[in-house]
């Protein structure tokens, strides 16, 4: 759950346009993009989620940067 009180920026992901891996749930879809939270305080960024979205399709869903895992070799 995010702070209000912190700053959100939402960017390109490193992996954008790659296919990866939830590591939580197994699912597997396209980086689109990611959301990082900046502490108010420190100014330190303190929680990544990565935005993926289904191969064929359907709803978006985003998963801790800590838990996305690159598909390599997949066509």
């Amino acid at each position: 759950m995010r702070n209000p009180e912190n700053r959100v920026e939402y960017g390109p992901h490193a992996l954008d346009g790659e296919l990866a891996a939830d590591a939580v749930t197994g699912r597997r879809g396209v980086v689109t993009g990611q959301a990082v939270e900046y502490s108010r305080w420190t100014g330190k960024a303190v929680r990544c989620e990565v935005f993926l979205r289904p191969v064929g399709g359907g709803v978006e869903w985003t998963v801790d940067d800590h838990d996305l895992r690159p598909v390599f070799g997949a066509a």
